[in-house]
C-alpha cells in the first residue's frame, strides 16, 4: 500500500519519495490513523484500514504530513508544553503547504490564525485564546490526523541527540540522492542545511560517503526489547547499515590526550547507531570488544605495526575499517576492506590503500 504512493511521488517530490523509502513501515490496527517515531530506525505507523477509507491523493498527502513532521523536528520541540495544544501547533504548521488533505485535517483558518507559522507561534496563540478557543481546540484535539503519542514512544538508546543524529542522516541521504530542495516548502531547504550543519559529528559527511552508501539494511526479529504498545511486533529490533571495525593505536607514540581524542570521535560514531568492534593495537592486538563506553585504560603502549588489525579483520568480516592513529607505523600492502584512516591533527599517513581524513585541531 505504502509502495504505490511512494511511486507517485518519485516524478513529483523525489525527496519525499526517497526519505519515505529510510523509513521502517509497520502496519497495525494499534492506531487510528498513522504516525511516525524514531527507535532504531525512523518508524512510519499506519493504519490500513484508515488508509482505505481515503483516495489515492489524500494518502498521498498523508505521508508529506509525516515527513514534515520530522522535517520540522516537531518530535523534539515539545518539552514543558501542554502536549494537546503543543500537538494541535504542529498539524497548523505544517498542514497549509500539502494539497489534498483529508478533510479532517486541521488549518489556521478553524481558529482565524494566518498561514505558514511555526508551531511555537501557533501555540502561543492558542494558549493566548485558550479560553475562547476551548471548544475548538477540544474538538480538534479529538480528530488528529495522526498519533503524535507515538513521539513519546522513543526508548533505551533512543534519546533526542541519538534521535536527531539519526535524522540528519537521513534528512542528508536523501538530499545527497535527490537533490531535490525545490519540493520543499517555504525556507524549509535553509532551515534543514543549518539543522545539518549543527551535528556534532565532525567528519559525519565523509564517513556516510564512505560507509553507508556501500551497506545494506537487515532487519531481524528480537524478544531483546519486547515493544510494550505493539505486542504483534515483539521486540522488533534494526540491524543497523554497518558492521564496523575500528583500529584503535595505543603505541607509545600516541598520547593521552590523542586517544581521548580517538574515543570522543567513537562516540560519535556510536550515536549513528552502527555495530562497532573496536581492537586495541600497538604492534599486537591488545583488548577487542563491541563498544558500549569508553574503558578505563587500554592495553597496549609499545611500537606500532597496523597488519594486526587487518588480520583480525579476516576472522570478524566487518563490513568495513575504520583505524584511529597518528599514522606512525608498519602498514600492510592491500586490504580487501574498504578502509578510511582517520589521522591525529598532526598524523603523516605513509600507506598504499584506503581514504584518509584528518581529525579537526581542538579549539
Amino acid at each position: 500500500m505504502i509502495e504505490e504512493m511512494v511511486v507517485s511521488l518519485v516524478q513529483t517530490k523525489p525527496f519525499y519519495a526517497h526519505f519515505i523509502q529510510q523509513m521502517n513501515r509497520i502496519e497495525t490496527e494499534k492506531i487510528p490513523t498513522l504516525g511516525v517515531n524514531i527507535r532504531e530506525r525512523i518508524n512510519l505507523y499506519f493504519n490500513p484500514r484508515f488508509l482505505e477509507g481515503l483516495a489515492f491523493d489524500e494518502r498521498v498527502a498523508c505521508l508529506e504530513h509525516e515527513v514534515l513532521h520530522l522535517l520540522h523536528l516537531h518530535l523534539f520541540r515539545g518539552d514543558g508544553k501542554n502536549h494537546r495544544i503543543f500537538n494541535i501547533a504542529c498539524d497548523l504548521a505544517i498542514n497549509t503547504y500539502i494539497e489534498n488533505l483529508p478533510k479532517i485535517a486541521l488549518l489556521p483558518k478553524l481558529f482565524g490564525f494566518e498561514d505558514e507559522q511555526t508551531a511555537e507561534w501557533y501555540y502561543k496563540k492558542l494558549c493566548e485564546n485558550s479560553e475562547k478557543l476551548a471548544t475548538k481546540i477540544a474538538k480538534a484535539g479529538e480528530s488528529m490526523l495522526d498519533d503524535h503519542e507515538l513521539w513519546e514512544d522513543s526508548e533505551g538508546e533512543s534519546d533526542p541527540e541519538y534521535q536527531q543524529e539519526f535524522l540528519r542522516r537521513a534528512i542528508k541521504i536523501s538530499l545527497d540522492e535527490t537533490e531535490d530542495y525545490g519540493s520543499l516548502p517555504g525556507n524549509m531547504s535553509e532551515e534543514l542545511k543549518e539543522f545539518l550543519k549543527g551535528s556534532k559529528v565532525n567528519w559525519k559527511s565523509v564517513l556516510e560517503r564512505f560507509l553507508i552508501h556501500a551497506t545494506l539494511v537487515r532487519s531481524i526479529l528480537s524478544r531483546k526489547r519486547p515493544n510494550r504498545r505493539f505486542e504483534e511486533f515483539p521486540g522488533q529490533k534494526v540491524e543497523q547499515k554497518l558492521k564496523l571495525l575500528i583500529g584503535l593505536d595505543t603505541s607509545g607514540s600516541v598520547s593521552d590526550r590523542e586517544l581521548a581524542l580517538f574515543f570522543a570521535e567513537i562516540e560519535k560514531i556510536k550515536a549513528l547507531g552502527m555495530d562497532i568492534t573496536v581492537a586495541e593495537c600497538d604492534s599486537k592486538i591488545g583488548n577487542v570488544y563491541r563498544y558500549k563506553t569508553r574503558p578505563k585504560a587500554v592495553s597496549g603502549r609499545g611500537g606500532t605495526s597496523f597488519r594486526p588489525v587487518f588480520d583480525l579483520a579476516e576472522k570478524l568480516r566487518p563490513d568495513a575499517l575504520l583505524y584511529l592513529t597518528d599514522g606512525e607505523g608498519d602498514y600492510p600492502e592491500r586490504s580487501k576492506y574498504s578502509t578510511l584512516w582517520c589521522l591525529t591533527p598532526d598524523g603523516n599517513f605513509s600507506g598504499k590503500f584506503g581514504k584518509v581524513l584528518k581529525l579537526p585541531q581542538e579549539k
